[in-house]
């Protein structure tokens, strides 16, 4: 569908033309051909502008373009958007499109130049990297067409809408179950150790018979049918694995274009997709100054899509982290003991022991990890060379907070709570590795 509005264009050849007639007239003061030169020119010019105007707007001039978009797009992936561009006339035509792109690409020009023959397609790929999650639109076409040595152009403008939703990373998530199904193929022989908690489910009641526990004797049933009946329980076949998504300001620091959060919520869904493979329960909890979101966790087949759906719904804030609240939350949903996943930032070690007693006290309920990420970019600084007084002092600067860093894993481990060192690189693959760790050697 076109629409009206200004179609007429001078091409930037006309402008060269006129400009090298009018040097040739002001030689022409010392060279007189050059005046019938001159002349002979802009005859041309203008018979050929003449043409042109006839052929573009006095024939039937009709081309397409269009996009074929994926159902969803993948946040911080390069992922391809296919153009079919389509020439309905009688005439081969070069064409420069100009797309309207969502702003949040905060791509502003964005052009295609070819050339089409007549009643023939051509089909043109680029890349996108979408860094921002939510809806982005897709705008209007806007099409230049243009003949032969071109003079004149016609802008058709093809009216366009189109929406997609940029979802949590969907291809990371596929390529990183891959990953695991390779992990897990080489983890046998690994010792298991004694579960901590309650690792069974009650399974049924059944008459006892000798060589059964005495304390899973229960007296209610043996009183209402007059002989020793026991509790039967079975192995528990799922854990709950909730991840914890920080959305404080201290998450907002980006790197390679995503924040920090933006980093760990592709990470939460691959890991959710091969809790519920390897038959545990995911679940999620995100806070701020507040409990913003908590989705218990379950195994169930729409899971995946829920832990999808709250993941995309998001936000970093500018507010403090409230761990006091977060224990609070924790103690009052998580009623079986858990394997917890922290994804925060502490840059000093005062922000650690501040939040610490809080740290502990979830730690005694559940199986506890943090995730702490690196700042790789102060890291590589520190490692330059020092030209000159300023930049000694920037990377002892630096160096200090790779301390500081230091100080915070050694006071989480003197505490005897699990963390690890991620850069956001890394950050997917070191968290599936340490669950995987968990998992084998049965420490929940």
């Amino acid at each position: 569908m076109y629409n009206g509005g200004t179609q007429l264009y001078l091409h930037s050849n006309l402008f060269y033309i006129g400009g090298f007639a009018a040097l040739l007239m002001a030689l022409s003061f010392s060279f007189e051909f050059l005046w019938a030169v001159s002349l002979v020119l802009l005859a041309m010019a203008g018979f050929t502008l003449l043409i042109q105007f006839v052929l573009l707007f006095f024939t039937r001039i009709s081309v397409t373009a269009e996009r074929v978009l994926p159902e969803i797009l993948s946040l911080g992936e390069n992922q391809k958007i296919g153009l079919k561009i389509t020439n309905k006339s009688p005439l081969k035509l070069n064409i420069t499109l100009t797309e309207s792109l969502p702003y949040q690409l905060g791509i502003r020009n964005s052009t295609h130049t070819l050339t089409l023959l007549s009643q023939s397609t051509k089909e043109i790929e680029y890349s996108i990297r979408p860094i921002a999650r939510g809806i982005y639109t897709f705008g209007n076409n806007y099409i230049f067409v243009q003949t032969f040595f071109p003079l004149l152009e016609r802008r058709l403008t093809q009216q366009r809408d189109e929406k997609i939703d940029v979802y949590p990373s969907v291809i990371q998530m596929k390529k990183f179950e891959l990953y695991a199904s390779k992990r897990l193929s080489n983890d046998e022989g690994v010792k298991k150790t004694r579960r901590l908690g309650h690792g069974s489910e009650f399974e049924q009641i059944k008459q006892y018979i000798p060589g059964d526990d005495p304390r899973t004797i229960n007296w209610k049933a043996s009183a209402r049918t007059g002989h020793i009946m026991t509790n039967h329980y079975q192995e528990e076949s799922s854990q709950p694995v909730y991840q914890i998504l920080d959305t404080s300001r201290s998450m907002k620091m980006p790197f390679n274009g995503l924040t920090l959060l933006d980093h760990s919520i592709n990470t939460a869904l691959a890991l959710s997709n091969i809790i519920l493979k390897k038959s545990d329960k995911a679940g999620l909890i995100s806070f701020d100054k507040q409990v913003n979101t908590f989705l218990e966790a379950n195994n169930s087949s729409s899971q995946l899509k829920s832990m999808l759906k709250s993941l995309y719904a998001q936000n970093e804030s500018s507010n403090e982290a409230n761990y006091e609240l977060l224990f609070y939350s924790t103690r009052k949903h998580l009623t079986k003991r858990s394997f917890c996943i922290l994804y925060t930032n502490f840059e000093s070690i005062y922000s650690l022991q501040r939040v610490m007693a809080q740290l502990l006290a979830i730690s005694k309920r559940h199986l506890l990890l943090v995730v702490i990420f690196e700042n790789t970019e102060l890291t590589d600084f520190g490692k330059k060379p020092a030209k000159n007084l300023h930049d000694i002092y920037d990377q002892t600067l630096a160096k200090k907070v790779g301390r500081e860093k230091s100080l915070i894993h050694a006071e989480l481990d003197r505490h005897g709570i699990l963390n690890i060192s991620v850069t956001t690189e890394t950050l997917t693959a070191d968290v599936i590795n340490k669950y995987l760790e968990v998992k084998s050697r049965g420490a929940l």
